[in-house]
């Protein structure tokens, strides 16, 4: 910092956000739950951004997103968030069109709206309740969340569940 003292710039070192402590780092479930984790972590700042996903490639927030509903569900959901990690789509490509009143998956792409180096999907799954007036009623479960594909997988991937969506589901 560049100050004036007494008529005359001084270059003094002061702390740029003291008590904070700023971290660069991947953003997902569990890094957001192992920093919190730690002794004396209040939390993290900003409103709606904890978990906004960031492109190093061009600096910018990634918010170019598209979802691809109702699909059908998944037929274990479990078994798709190490399958996602171990780069497996399979499960994915084997989604068809689904109903909005019945249980469902919602699939989302995100990317970088400046450059084509940073590409995620992330799955939901949704529950659907009929009460007995015939109100309905939706909960969505996130399956998976932001998980980074190569731009070949996403642009397959995506085109795959387009053409899903639109076709007329199994009755």
């Amino acid at each position: 910092v560049i100050e004036v003292r007494r008529g005359k710039k001084v270059t003094s070192e002061r702390r740029f956000m003291p008590g904070y402590l700023l971290v660069h780092m991947y953003m997902s479930d569990q890094t957001y739950h192992l920093v919190n984790s730690i002794d004396r972590v209040t939390g993290f700042l900003g409103a709606g951004m904890a978990m906004q996903p960031f492109c190093e490639a061009c600096g910018r927030w990634v918010d170019d997103e598209k979802k691809i509903r109702p699909l059908s569900a998944l037929r274990n959901p479990g078994a798709l968030k190490r399958q996602l990690e171990a780069g497996d789509m399979s499960q994915l490509r084997e989604l068809t069109a689904g109903q909005a009143d019945q249980i469902h998956s919602v699939v989302q792409f995100k990317a970088c709206p400046d450059c084509s180096q940073f590409r995620l999907i992330s799955v939901q799954a949704v529950s659907v309740k009929k009460d007995n007036k015939g109100k309905i009623e939706t909960s969505s479960k996130d399956v998976a969340q932001d998980y980074v594909l190569s731009n070949a997988e996403y642009t397959r991937l995506m085109n795959d569940l387009e053409e899903a969506a639109r076709s007329s589901p199994a009755g």
